[in-house]
């Protein structure tokens, strides 16, 4: 594609597609809070009801089990932050331990930056989709089995970063138990 290489020249192709895509159904799209795109849908919503509800065993314990991954993990970085601040103060962090925002690069290499990491586009578009449709997916199926009304799934970008979302009645859940709520939340992060 005009001098470039495949890899960058594919990576452009998919941002054109998905650009194109959102236009082509912008009635459908919904620009929420400045630089939001949101194209919330039905689809897929009956096949999530029906895996929650028939495997809601399996997902409660499941539940169980992020939320006290959650709480150990918690006191587990507070712990990693608190011993590692002295050096994090003194500014003793080498460039390549320095942690920093993942970013995707147009190259098909990694690029470590103070505060920043570029990786290669398709290795960050694939990561992305799979943390996207588990994290969403656990919220998904921990709220039907709280018996929480899904009121629409979608996808969307943030600018230019891609997204997706699962949105539960915010009302239902903050009327169920304590435990229940905890496993809604932990669950996607989980």
């Amino acid at each position: 594609m005009f001098g470039l290489g495949l890899y960058t020249s594919s990576a452009i192709i998919f941002i054109i597609i998905v650009a194109a895509l959102l236009f082509r159904d912008r009635k459908n799209v919904k620009r929420e809070s400045g630089i939001f795109f949101l194209r919330r849908t039905q689809r897929g919503k009956r096949f999530l009801i029906r895996l929650g509800t028939r495997h809601s065993g399996f997902w409660k314990q499941l539940g169980n089990l992020a939320v006290l991954a959650g709480f150990i993990m918690s006191v587990w970085m507070t712990w990693m932050l608190l011993a590692q601040l002295p050096m994090i103060a003194s500014g003793a962090v080498p460039k390549e331990a320095s942690g920093g925002i993942l970013l995707p690069s147009l190259s098909d290499q990694v690029t470590l930056g103070r505060g920043f990491i570029l990786v290669p586009f398709w290795y960050w578009i694939i990561a992305l989709s799979v943390i996207l449709f588990s994290h969403e997916g656990m919220h998904a199926m921990l709220g039907i089995t709280a018996k929480v009304k899904i009121k629409s799934i979608g996808w969307g970008v943030l600018a230019v970063l891609p997204l997706g979302f699962v949105e539960p009645d915010e009302k239902q859940v903050s009327k169920r138990k304590p435990v229940e709520q905890l496993r809604f939340f932990a669950a996607g992060s989980f």
